[in-house]
């Protein structure tokens, strides 16, 4: 009877070995397999309107300021993203809806706030560009007043159309709004000559074909906006803008710059180009005795000097015209002055910069080209 006794107690020690160690390792795998889980980056939905911010090139890479900046963010917070393709017409519904979980370049309002969370801070400053091909219209960038009852292509109900409607009542202005749902819309608005001009953000896109900037009419910060029910995610967003501006102050500046500063060529004005082709080549006086102005390689004839480097770089300055020079020179100075007052010369190359003698001369003074002494 005892030896049956001791043979029962050793078969139930032994079934709880085996079950304490079936236990442990049951419990040992769901922690590794919770511990990969973890370990996977998360996945997070990006709404893209495939524009200056995120984009494809003609090469297949992606870029732009936002999506650069989301590489960046997700240093700290280990995201992954998947790119989802949308609009103007479609990205609230798909960002309300659960399809993305957030997007970039949105500006902030009070209205939107209560259906989607916004980063605690702006992403980047976007500033509001009218742009007009000047060489084909009266549009100038100083008298504003030439602006009335143009077709002006904007983005109709959003931010940039509110801008635009404050700057024509500060500016006393009335133009007609055409709706244009991105750059594409733009270009065949204009080559079909439906709209005059546009508003489109600060970029240098558009000097390639021609266009120029006419003013400013307005800048906002812009944020990125994030699926209501995804708290978890504008977390984790806040946090890592918060590292970036620590660890890298101009990271947004540099980035802003990369993509949005301007570099126009300066273009003629309708009635410029008409005066230019009228007037013929700009003739230029300049003194002979002055070899750091103006010389000639007797044996070569090349042209150096102050006035040969400016030369080569004017005629080709502007975006839609190429500028002739006829050049004079002279023995006296007070003698080329009177030449310039007597409209024998358009300009001096160069006179001192002397506001008093410039006034009693009835001239103007331009840029100064180099130090005086």
């Amino acid at each position: 009877m005892n030896k049956s006794r001791k043979k029962t107690a050793v078969l139930f020690a032994y079934i709880f070995v085996i079950l304490g160690i079936w236990m442990m390792l049951s419990v040992h795998c769901q922690a590794a397999e919770t511990n990969n889980d973890e370990k996977q980056p998360q996945t997070i939905r990006v709404g893209s309107f495939e524009d200056t911010f995120n984009y494809v090139d003609k090469n297949g890479v992606r870029r732009g300021y936002g999506y650069e900046l989301m590489q960046a963010l997700s240093g700290y917070t280990g995201w992954k993203f998947e790119y989802v393709k949308c609009d103007w017409s479609n990205c609230f519904d798909k960002l309300e809806n659960g399809e993305i979980d957030i997007m970039g370049d949105i500006s902030y309002t009070d209205e939107r706030a209560q259906k989607m969370l916004f980063s605690d801070e702006p992403m980047s400053e976007e500033k509001y560009i009218l742009y007009a091909d000047l060489s084909h219209t009266d549009i100038g960038t100083s008298d504003f007043k030439a602006m009335d009852g143009k077709r002006v292509g904007v983005l109709m109900g959003t931010e940039p159309e509110i801008m635009l409607t404050e700057w024509e009542k500060k500016n006393g202005i009335h133009t007609k709004h055409v709706n244009v749902n991105n750059d594409d819309d733009v270009e065949k608005k204009l080559a079909n000559h439906e709209i005059d001009c546009f508003v489109s953000l600060e970029e240098s896109i558009w000097s390639e074909q021609g266009i120029s900037s006419v003013t400013t009419i307005g800048k906002s910060g812009i944020y990125f906006a994030i699926n209501k029910e995804r708290s978890d995610i504008k977390t984790k967003m806040d946090y890592a803008m918060r590292q970036l501006e620590q660890d890298s102050p101009f990271f947004k500046s540099d980035l802003y710059k990369k993509y949005f500063t301007l570099d126009y060529k300066q273009s003629l004005t309708g009635k410029e180009k008409s005066w230019v082709e009228e007037h013929g080549g700009i003739k230029i006086g300049f003194l002979n005795n002055d070899q750091a102005i103006f010389s000639m390689d007797q044996e070569t004839g090349k042209l150096t000097g102050m006035l040969a480097e400016y030369i080569s770089y004017a005629k080709d300055c502007l975006g839609n015209q190429t500028l002739e020079f006829n050049i004079r020179g002279y023995d006296d100075y007070n003698e080329m002055l009177q030449a310039l007052q007597d409209h024998e010369i358009d300009m001096i190359f160069y006179a001192g910069r002397n506001p008093d003698l410039a006034e009693k001369k009835a001239i103007h003074l331009l840029t100064q080209l180099g130090p005086t002494v």
